[in-house]
């Protein structure tokens, strides 16, 4: 099978990438698709390192976002420029693949050794056509391959004579008979199945907010982890009083204060991340959190909603213990919490057909 590499930049396309890497293991398998350069041991050159990762595939999908053209492209030891030009200069075939909106970089906004990357064919995938668009690129990786010499060709090649015999010795019916079982089997095979989805909650949103393109099933593992930049203990400040700081806290919320009817959820420290299964409602009191735990099982079929443990609106010109006028009004995101701040990943055991009833469809 093929051996794809994905260049990417955490900050900017890191969500993306990780339900790109989902799907092509899906298509040509576990040991046919990198993402990260790994292993490379204590004082050995990184370049040649990323060198030798690159040279071992036959063709690499460089993921450009809004961030991808950074101040960082301009430092010869940025990994991104390294692995994109080890790909040139070995005449790999480069597909750029464009995400939010982002446009390709002109030649004079790319070093030397990259300008060869502005006049090479480019994808764009977008959410809402997400479906479409990887089946293109699916199209455009096959096709890619079967223009490639014997060699650098890692791809499995079927001998014509061979395959004139098969066709001689059995008929169509039994062809297609042995499709069917065998696509069958392949989709009702349990396995476990991971999707990535890059979020931003935003503290000073009264409103919670809905992961778009997830749908999480019973016993699903949801794993909710901020973004490699971020403390955990320091994601976001809810201000509890007027004239009052606050605390910058993570997941577990800020025990300064006693639980509170008025909130949300009045089970839940204020300010922690709580989540819902389902439809979500101002009335709904089923809102549970993730405390000092990052993970939770799936207990319902839905869509996942999420929010930050503050005075539900209503609530908010009640005097209580805390000024409820002041309430979401002044909480904040932590200062280098810029794009999605958070990273939701869903471990599912069962069919494999489930994995593509879970991508979202077109509008």
């Amino acid at each position: 099978m093929p051996h794809i590499f994905i260049s990417y930049r955490r900050n900017d396309t890191q969500g993306e990438a990780g339900r790109l890497y989902d799907h092509l293991v899906q298509v040509f398998g576990n040991d046919s698709v990198f993402m990260d350069v790994t292993g490379i041991e204590l004082g050995c050159d990184f370049r040649q390192a990323i060198d030798v990762q690159i040279s071992s595939c036959d063709i690499v999908l460089v993921l450009i976002g809004k961030e991808w053209r950074s101040s960082r492209l301009d430092d010869p030891k940025d990994f991104v420029r390294i692995e994109t030009s080890a790909a040139l200069m070995r005449g790999i075939p480069v597909i750029p693949v464009l995400f939010k909106g982002a446009r390709m970089p002109s030649e004079e906004e790319l070093p030397s050794e990259l300008k060869e990357l502005h006049y090479r064919n480019a994808i764009e995938i977008t959410h809402a056509r997400w479906r479409t668009d990887i089946l293109a690129l699916n199209e455009a990786i096959t096709r890619q391959f079967g223009l490639l010499q014997n060699g650098n060709n890692k791809a499995s090649i079927v001998n014509t004579s061979s395959r004139q015999i098969f066709k001689a010795n059995y008929s169509p019916k039994v062809i297609s008979g042995l499709a069917v079982v065998f696509t069958s089997w392949y989709l009702l095979w349990p396995v476990a199945q991971t999707h990535t989805h890059s979020f931003r909650l935003d503290p000073g949103d009264p409103k919670p907010k809905q992961v778009k393109g997830l749908k999480v099933f019973v016993n699903d593992v949801v794993k909710i982890t901020p973004n490699a930049r971020l403390k955990e203990d320091e994601l976001w400040n809810c201000k509890g009083n007027v004239h009052d700081k606050g605390n910058y806290v993570g997941f577990a919320g800020d025990g300064k204060y006693g639980k509170d009817p008025t909130l949300r959820s009045e089970n839940a420290p204020f300010c922690s991340l709580i989540y819902i299964i389902g439809q979500e409602s101002e009335t709904n009191k089923k809102w549970e959190h993730l405390a000092d735990n990052d993970q939770f099982k799936a207990d319902a079929d839905g869509e996942l909603f999420l929010t930050v443990n503050d005075t539900l609106p209503y609530h908010c010109n009640i005097p209580t213990q805390r000024n409820k006028a002041y309430c979401y009004r002044d909480n904040k995101l932590a200062e280098n919490a810029v794009n999605e701040n958070l990273t939701i990943t869903v471990t599912s055991n069962g069919p494999r057909i489930l994995g593509y009833l879970r991508m979202p469809g077109d509008p």
